[in-house]
């Protein structure tokens, strides 16, 4: 049974960045800002996957609100200058988005979205081809 589970709610800080796998899969990053926008600003870094990713691509843009639930997890990388470094950041089972802000698809068509289904990540063993 896993217990890594987190849930966060925040603010989109770019528009999201969509791009594919080598076999064709989806993935999307997202930038989060939590906190009082004040102080305690935390920013997160989100990986979405096939459809979902897809989906928040068309639709999510700077600014609009979302609540994540996924896992955190450590995403290990070697700079161009050779130091191993770990990021945190949240692989997303699901995201919601929030009433307000922009809304790419809104701002195209003029009408409200509609929530988009989800979907699951994909098996840990596809190659990837995308650089976090």
């Amino acid at each position: 049974m896993k217990y890594n589970k987190v849930i966060v709610a925040g603010r989109l800080t770019q528009d999201p960045d969509l791009r594919y796998t080598k076999k064709g899969t989806a993935v999307t990053n997202l930038n989060v800002a939590t906190g009082d926008y004040q102080n305690d600003t935390i920013f997160l870094n989100v990986t979405c996957w096939g459809k979902d990713a897809e989906n928040a691509a068309e639709y999510l843009s700077k600014g609009r609100g979302v609540i994540v639930e996924g896992q955190l997890q450590n995403d290990n990388y070697t700079t161009k200058s050779g130091y191993e470094m770990k990021k945190l950041k949240v692989n997303a089972n699901q995201v919601i988005y929030l009433p307000g802000g922009k809304n790419k698809k809104e701002e195209s068509n003029h009408q409200k979205p509609q929530q988009p289904k989800q979907e699951q990540q994909p098996a840990a063993d596809d190659d990837m081809d995308v650089p976090f």
